[in-house]
């Protein structure tokens, strides 16, 4: 079961996310997490996506939003772990369907921004997969502009994982469970890390990118 904790959408600024929202673990081909409203027009959605198996996404719809993947964990080990980012444009629906290419247990969690213009800082995207037999530093990353929002996934299979929270200035995670959890925060110009622990048979991977 996933939960919210110290949710950022229930403060405002530009530091923060407008609405966010988890689509829990299922086993399934599809994850479909509803915005509570509709997106505004000209603001930037962001998709993790965690994978407890070798599946990658397939596709990504919602209405009137162009979305493209901005970064993605090794390709065919699980767990993996993508980020994307959507454009939104007018009329644009509060629902995204996610699309993988088998049925297994996947999590999709989106929120929207209101202060990114959706490039991604390519310098900082860093990504790994490792056996935590115990404890670990998910990717280090250090991005190369003040403002930069910076975003990390991190899933496990086979056992459950603990996540600790991040170096510097990073919020608490938005959504965690027993085996996965997505992170925002706007570090500065420092660099971030974090840490995660799984039993001795767990797979765990993580990816930081940071998006201006």
């Amino acid at each position: 079961m996933s939960v919210i904790r110290n949710p950022p959408h229930v403060l405002t600024g530009a530091r923060y996310p407008v609405q966010v929202i988890n689509s829990a673990s299922a086993s399934s081909t599809t994850r479909v997490p509803v915005l509570a409203a509709t997106p505004t027009n000209g603001n930037t959605l962001i998709l993790v996506s965690l994978a407890e198996s070798t599946d990658a996404v397939s596709s990504v719809v919602t209405t009137n939003v162009t979305w493209s993947l901005v970064a993605q964990t090794t390709a065919g080990v699980a767990p993996v772990i993508e980020i994307w980012k959507g454009i939104v444009a007018a009329s644009a629906s509060a629902t995204t369907t996610v699309t993988y290419g088998a049925s297994a247990f996947h999590n999709a969690i989106v929120s929207e921004w209101a202060s990114l213009v959706g490039t991604l800082d390519t310098s900082a995207t860093r990504h790994v997969t490792t056996d935590p037999t115990g404890t670990h530093v998910i990717p280090i990353l250090q991005p190369n502009f003040q403002t930069a929002l910076v975003i990390c996934g991190i899933s496990t299979i086979s056992n459950g994982t603990t996540f600790t929270g991040f170096s510097g200035a990073f919020m608490a995670e938005i959504v965690t469970s027993s085996t996965c959890g997505a992170y925002y925060g706007f570090p500065g110009t420092g660099a971030v890390y974090g840490t995660a622990k799984g039993g001795s048979s767990a797979t765990c991977s993580g990816i930081t990118v940071s998006l201006t």
